[in-house]
């Protein structure tokens, strides 16, 4: 009995050998599934760098431990084979690398698992929305949902990566509540304004947010580097009379449309460097924020990642020459007029207990006036702990599925 059960389980490793084949093509090792009769390529300079032994490779902490300063880039490998559905390189220094064949599935360089692997674990692609479709992109969660269970905070996550905007509901009147809702995810961005701000008409005010008339459409902190991502506004106490409705458009469409329509002044938004500054007086602390950047902001795909757009914020100075100043206003005048067109404006009265989220690197956003009493509280987080956690939220779900 002990033979045969040998001789299956020998029997199986040489179907698994010839069920996969591999040989060196170019600067290319390529490893191919007979069953499906798919091929996948591999550079061998990325293997070699890539080798997951524990000499190159430290496992607890998923980190490569190669030192960069001692690696032959000119290394060749000198016999390749799949040995039990693992591909086995002996390189030319005579170090070995197993890999197994689901991790090179895992990572191969085919553009259709690229675009699946930037999409669905790097971050969500953005969708532009207009003002007719925004009461159906506006995906509402409950607050004690959101808290409790797992899939309810993926789901407003996503909303937010996706649409840019997401709504809370029923998360009570009590200050401070915010705290818990960021904790949920990672933690609140501490800026100059503290961790949590109350948005309500003060007087003597150095802030225009914090005047009961008219504020209009901005992003918060373009003065910032290193600006902050998501905003979080909750409805303590909203005005009884009407007024007090925040406004917002959707930058993504704005641009993505203005891009195609316009992509003379389109392009000087990108390419013109704008100064925003933030001269103030907190809690007894002076502040003089000054960052330099454009309106536009993209990445080197040409994606938008960030729209500055503050007209308090934009400072006097214009660091430019002189002959660029008037097309560039030429241009923002057709950003201002696009983003306030009611294509792309919507308005929105919060009711109290209300948290509205959105993207502050996508949404300029602003408020209609009121009388009145009305008292919101707001604070921020940083993108890159909102997508750390859905990537966290992501493999749990996956993992108890399989």
């Amino acid at each position: 009995m002990f033979k045969l059960q040998s001789l299956r389980v020998r029997l199986k490793n040489e179907l698994k050998r010839f069920a996969w084949t591999t040989q060196i093509i170019g600067e290319n090792i390529s490893v191919q599934d007979n069953e499906i009769q798919e091929e996948y390529r591999f550079p061998y300079i990325w293997l070699r760098d890539n080798c997951q032994c524990s000499e190159c490779f430290h496992t607890p902490s998923k980190s490569r431990i190669i030192n960069a300063e001692h690696f032959d880039f000119d290394i060749k490998p000198q016999e390749i084979e799949v040995l039990e559905s693992r591909l086995k390189v002996k390189w030319s220094d005579n170090h070995l690398s197993y890999f197994t064949i689901s991790w090179l599935k895992n990572h191969r360089f085919s553009s259709k698992h690229q675009k699946y692997w930037l999409h669905n674990v790097y971050r969500p692609c953005p969708q532009p929305w207009r003002a007719n479709e925004f009461s159906r992109i506006l995906q509402r969660f409950n607050y004690n949902d959101v808290l409790k269970r797992e899939d309810t905070l993926l789901s407003w996550l996503e909303s937010l990566a996706i649409w840019g905007v997401a709504l809370i509901k029923d998360a009570g009147v009590k200050e401070n509540t915010l705290l818990g809702l960021c904790n949920r995810v990672a933690f609140v961005k501490h800026t100059q304004y503290g961790n949590i701000f109350g948005v309500k008409a003060k007087p003597g005010t150095s802030n225009v947010a914090y005047l009961s008339g008219p504020l209009q459409l901005h992003t918060d902190l373009p003065y910032y580097e290193y600006k902050p991502g998501v905003l979080m506004l909750h409805c303590l106490i909203q005005a009884s009379e009407n007024g007090g409705e925040n406004q917002l458009s959707d930058g993504l469409a704005v641009c993505t449309d203005l891009k195609q329509n316009f992509p003379n002044d389109y392009k000087i938004l990108a390419n013109t460097p704008v100064d925003w500054s933030d001269i103030v007086e907190e809690d007894n602390k002076q502040y003089y924020s000054l960052y330099r950047a454009p309106v536009i902001s993209e990445n080197p795909n040409g994606d938008l990642v960030r729209i500055n757009f503050s007209q308090p914020q934009r400072d006097s100075h214009f660091n430019i020459p002189l002959e660029q100043i008037i097309p560039w206003y030429k241009a923002y005048k057709r950003l201002v007029q696009t983003l306030h067109n009611p294509k792309y404006k919507v308005f929105h009265r919060l009711k109290q207990g209300d948290i509205l989220t959105f993207d502050n690197l996508r949404l300029p956003h602003g408020r209609s006036s009121y009388d009145g009493e009305r008292y919101l509280q707001g604070c921020y987080m940083d993108w890159d702990h909102v997508y750390s956690k859905m990537r966290i939220l992501k493999t749990i779900a996956q993992n108890n599925q399989s």
